[in-house]
């Protein structure tokens, strides 16, 4: 869910992902997942970028 307490679910897994502070900081990278552990993370507003299939998707992540 979104807002969450620092851990996301995503519906599959994807080619790669990270996720981005609003000053542009990666704060986590991965592939070939379909989970993202920000709980050690502070509360705040971050950017998902998720890059599978040849296509670049971007969301705004919420934590609690």
């Amino acid at each position: 869910p979104n807002p969450s307490n620092g851990v996301f679910f995503l519906s599959k897994k994807v080619e790669k992902l990270k996720v981005l502070d609003s000053k542009g900081n990666i704060l986590f990278s991965d592939k070939d997942t379909d989970v993202i552990n920000l709980s050690r993370t502070s509360r705040g507003i971050y950017y998902l970028f998720i890059i599978d299939n040849d296509n670049q998707i971007t969301k705004k992540l919420i934590i609690n």
